[in-house]
């Protein structure tokens, strides 16, 4: 099945995305709490409604929201449980419950997918992030950081995210998929016009016009298909699609999907975990202290980035036959949204979970990359990219200092930021 689209009924109902700003998390009644609100994430506020949910109502059901009904699982060994059971609790009907969002086009992605189809194409795929590869990889990610990082203004004020975390990560998608060098911001807005919500701030006014855009991506990427379907494999993306037994015979919109799905995810856990580490370091300054007195803590921090981020907020599942979970009953057809923001958060499973500690034992211990089946196949080439950002950055600066307030995301998919503005302060002599 695809994933669902949105059209322009859908996008009257986003007029209240809003409903939930500015409610008090303690006081609302459980059965009227909508996390699903992009606005909450935009605007950092959706901490307290998931504290509520994990101690009160783990399990929690949403009877109305702007996508419909839905379940929110909050605590870490619950959503272990969904990830876990892929039989039960299946992809194949869409993975976010604010969908990727591709206009009026019936895209589909291998994520969206259950075994066979599933596991067929990402194994397609999942040798270009193989250890072999990645000892490659690196040497070509240190220059590329050494080139970013001394291209900086020092002591100016200047936007992180653009300068920095888009233009790393982009960088390296470009090379994975082998795409023309200089047009690799086009990925990066590829991105952004399906994971955020059209509209008069947005990047795409209406559904129309983000249909436009992806139909262009598509367009692109078909041009590099023809080509290297009629070259020898070589090791990129688009050349393991077009010549994969389980990926040479996709359909245009399928081909879409997938493309979406491979420069989404390895653009936004990155990017958006590069940003969020400054941030945290700046708000945790004596975590700042302990990397600056040791760099050899970059290796263990790295991970506790990641958790304390959590780039992706939630994934969806759909419920196949009536079950039960954390003691609720769950009916086929249901929706459930795996909130890995809160599971991230789980005191009873993450020791002082809301404290960012760059030394913490055992930090991979987190669900930022999900579990199973799906679970994320790039975290490692993830990790490398900032673990040599980091060694990067200490090397040339004793302080990346955050000088105002980040921008946020408007999406209750991914969770990140557009601006991060920073200034550079050189090490000290």
């Amino acid at each position: 099945m695809s994933e669902a689209v949105m059209d322009d009924d859908d996008l009257a109902i986003m007029d209240l995305r809003d409903s939930m700003l500015g409610r008090d998390p303690a006081t609302i009644p459980l059965d009227e709490i909508d996390v699903a609100q992009p606005a909450l994430f935009e605007a950092d506020a959706y901490w307290p409604f998931l504290d509520r949910l994990r101690k009160d109502d783990p399990v929690h059901y949403c009877k109305e929201s702007q996508f419909g009904p839905y379940w929110s699982v909050t605590k870490f060994h619950d959503i272990m449980a969904v990830e876990g059971n892929p039989k039960v609790y299946s992809s194949a009907e869409g993975i976010s419950i604010a969908p990727v969002n591709t206009g009026a086009l019936p895209v589909e992605m291998f994520i969206a997918m259950d075994d066979p189809k599933h596991s067929g194409q990402r194994k397609t795929v999942q040798g270009v992030v193989a250890p072999r590869n990645l000892v490659e990889i690196e040497p070509l990610i240190t220059e590329r950081v050494g080139k970013i990082l001394d291209s900086l203004p020092i002591g100016e004020t200047f936007n992180w995210v653009d300068k920095v975390s888009i233009e790393l990560t982009t960088q390296m998608l470009a090379t994975l998929f082998d795409f023309p060098f200089e047009d690799r911001r086009k990925l990066t807005f590829w991105s952004d016009v399906a994971t955020t919500q059209p509209g008069p701030n947005g990047l795409v006014k209406t559904v129309e016009e983000r249909r436009d855009v992806l139909m262009d991506c598509l367009a692109s990427f078909t041009e590099l298909w023809n080509e290297r379907v009629n070259e020898p494999p070589r090791g990129d993306l688009i050349s393991m699609l077009a010549h994969g037994e389980a990926t040479r015979n996709m359909q245009p919109y399928e081909f879409l999907g997938n493309l979406m799905l491979l420069i989404i995810g390895g653009n936004d856990t990155t990017r958006n975990s590069i940003s969020g580490g400054v941030l945290a370091l700046n708000e945790n300054p004596a975590e700042y202290q302990k990397l600056r007195d040791d760099h050899s803590l970059i290796t263990n921090m790295v991970p506790e980035i990641i958790r304390w981020q959590t780039p992706l907020t939630s994934m969806r599942r759909t419920v196949t036959e009536d079950t039960v979970l954390g003691g609720k009953k769950l009916k086929k057809g249901d929706k459930v949204i795996m909130w890995y923001v809160s599971g991230n958060r789980d005191e009873e499973v993450i020791d002082k979970p809301y404290e960012f500690i760059i030394d913490r034992v055992r930090p991979r211990h987190h669900l930022s990359f999900g579990f199973g089946v799906h679970r994320c196949m790039g975290n490692r080439l993830a990790e490398m990219q900032l673990r040599v950002l980091w060694q990067g950055i200490m090397d040339r600066f004793e302080f990346v200092e955050v000088v105002g307030e980040p921008v946020r995301s408007f999406s209750t998919l991914i969770k990140g930021f557009t601006e991060l503005p920073v200034k550079l302060h050189p090490k000290k002599a």
